[in-house]
């Protein structure tokens, strides 16, 4: 493990992590970093508790937001397929129909 320094929001974070996290937690803090500083320009009497807090819940809004879009996204899909394999029936019952009619 090793320990890296984060500067988040004017703060120093120390974490300890694997060698082959650096580069993305280095990635992922500058993003945290940047967020959190917009939230103090609209809040700038705020702790950086408080910041870290607003932060989060409108992380996990998001992500709420996105499971549901994939949710959503993963039932047009089943949708989609179901009424493609129903129409390939469709048309498998049709032929026979016209085989057997042709028959008669």
């Amino acid at each position: 493990m090793s320990a890296i320094s984060l500067k988040i929001n004017n703060k120093s974070y120390s974490i300890y992590c694997l060698p082959e996290q650096v580069p993305h937690l280095n990635r992922v803090s500058t993003i945290l970093d940047s967020k959190l500083k917009e939230l103090n320009k609209q809040f700038p009497t705020a702790s950086q508790d408080h910041l870290l807090v607003l932060h989060s819940l409108l992380m996990l809004d998001e992500f709420e937001e996105l499971k549901t879009t994939i949710k959503d996204e993963a039932v047009t899909e089943t949708i989609n397929s179901a009424a493609e394999h129903i129409e390939n029936l469709a048309e498998k019952l049709e032929n026979l129909y016209h085989l057997n009619d042709g028959a008669a």
